[in-house]
């Protein structure tokens, strides 16, 4: 199967190129003349497309006839900034120049050459140089755009639909499908001058099996190729846990190239890749220290992730390329997490049963059956609590069984409906009853024995007052 991704393009390149724009004197070939003092810049503009970050340099020497050499910059949303030199004095003046990155790299009275690096986007623009002499004035005019590389990737999206992108490129790429299938394209531009193209494309055609995308752009031409009819083979893992995933089985020293692809959700997709022949390993939006090479890629392509986590759940897809053909494996890593169960009456014959925190989500089954309400809470680390309130009406049904059923596993709680009411024979309440009367019979005879010696020793027993006594004289 043709392999659908190139490694250099994993690397965004910043199309950069600086800008050797030059100013030349009379005589010197490519310059436009005029016996006018002054000429339309209309007239003498040069498209000039460079990428970021690479250098071109050219120059050629003044004729000692140059009294003026200016260079006229003009930026979008930017007061035009002009740098001037003036021969006999030396002199050299700037207006609105404050980009430190535009420079003139060499003595403006020997090499006009004004240089851009690196070169960003907002260097785009006209660059218009005038050289003043005594025969006349010359001038030559660039009109500078700044390219920037767009990256290409290509997924299954849904069953039969594919998605090809081309991301972040300047000016916008051009996408096609080999074979045409039922599209829908999508421009986003940002802010800062690039352009995201999409394309997603559905095959209803079951005969259809590897399609291929392909991109036009300024900056060159790419093409990725998919199978419609790749199996993702399901792995569940449970959270917390070490996940290994294997590349095809390919004799070593046929290994051209192995690429791991992870496609994880709300994510740029991560690509790990190792050449063989340079021993050159290469990470693009790679950060999770969890997701490791645990052996030498060109020993053991085995992709390792430990511990698992929630947001782990994705496609995984491995790419081995040799000289007989390309060769890919995928998994749809599926992260489980143990739902915990409680069950509890809530009111007078009616239980609760939850497992809370489970992914996927659980099911809940009663023994026997009651009137019942379900509800599902989902929560934002991907999670769900699943919860079943259920009511059992008739006094016969005592004991209920609650069962949750998982991925994980099964489990079983069973609570009774009656445990909350005690019911007790009549013979028993009778002797409760006895004993109670008894204890208290006690109580008062030893409270009235203590009271009775007291009133000989003191009058305190008793709160109310002794009648007086008379006594005769």
């Amino acid at each position: 199967m043709p392999c659908f991704w190139r490694i250099d393009l994993q690397l965004l390149l910043m199309l950069a190129v600086f800008l050797v724009a030059e100013c030349v004197s009379t005589g010197v070939e490519g310059l436009v003349t005029s016996s006018n003092s002054t000429q339309q810049m209309d007239k003498d503009k040069n498209s000039l497309g460079l990428q970021m970050d690479k250098e071109e340099n050219s120059s050629k020497p003044l004729t000692e006839d140059v009294i003026v050499t200016l260079w006229k910059i003009i930026l979008r949303n930017k007061p035009h900034c002009i740098r001037a030199h003036k021969r006999a004095t030396h002199m050299t003046t700037k207006t609105n120049c404050t980009d430190e990155r535009m420079t003139w790299p060499y003595r403006p009275d020997q090499n006009s050459v004004l240089q851009i690096d690196p070169v960003v986007i907002t260097h785009d623009g006209y660059y218009e140089c005038q050289v003043v002499t005594p025969d006349g004035n010359f001038h030559y005019g660039y009109h500078l755009q700044v390219l920037v590389v767009p990256e290409m990737t290509l997924f299954e999206n849904n069953t039969r639909t594919a998605v090809c992108k081309a991301i972040a490129g300047r000016p916008a790429a051009r996408i096609s499908w080999t074979p045409e299938g039922d599209c829908v394209p999508e421009h986003n531009s940002w802010d800062n001058g690039t352009v995201t193209v999409q394309s997603t494309c559905h095959w209803a055609d079951s005969n259809v099996s590897v399609v291929s995308c392909s991109i036009s752009h300024e900056t060159g031409n790419w093409s990725q190729s998919l199978d419609l009819n790749q199996v993702y083979s399901s792995l569940p893992v449970l959270v917390d846990t070490k996940a290994v995933l294997y590349c095809p089985t390919v004799p070593l020293t046929d290994v051209i190239v192995t690429l791991w692809k992870i496609i994880l959700r709300n994510k740029p997709h991560c690509i790990r890749a190792h050449k063989r022949a340079t021993h050159m390993t290469t990470k693009t939006n790679c950060t999770d220290e969890r997701m490791t090479w645990p052996y030498g890629p060109d020993q053991n392509s085995v992709l390792q992730i430990d511990p698992v986590v929630i947001t782990h759940d994705g496609y995984y897809e491995c790419q081995v390329v040799t000289p007989d053909g390309n060769f890919h494996y995928g998994y749809h890593l599926q992260v489980l997490v143990v739902p915990e169960m409680t069950l509890f009456e809530n009111k007078t014959r009616t239980a609760v049963c939850k497992a809370i925190a489970g992914r996927p989500a659980a099911r809940i089954s009663w023994t026997p059956e009651g009137d019942c309400v379900p509800e599902h809470n989902s929560w934002d680390n991907g999670t769900v609590t699943v919860q079943s309130t259920c009511h059992w009406a008739e006094s016969n049904v005592s004991v209920v069984s609650c069962s949750i059923s998982h991925e994980t596993g099964n489990w079983s709680q069973s609570i009774d409906l009656n445990q909350g009411v005690r019911t007790f024979p009549v013979s028993r309440l009778l002797i409760i009853l006895y004993v109670k009367s008894s204890l208290f019979l006690v109580i008062l005879v030893v409270v009235g024995i203590i009271c009775f010696q007291s009133r000989f020793l003191s009058k305190t027993c008793f709160p109310w007052p002794h009648p007086q006594r008379t006594v005769k004289s």
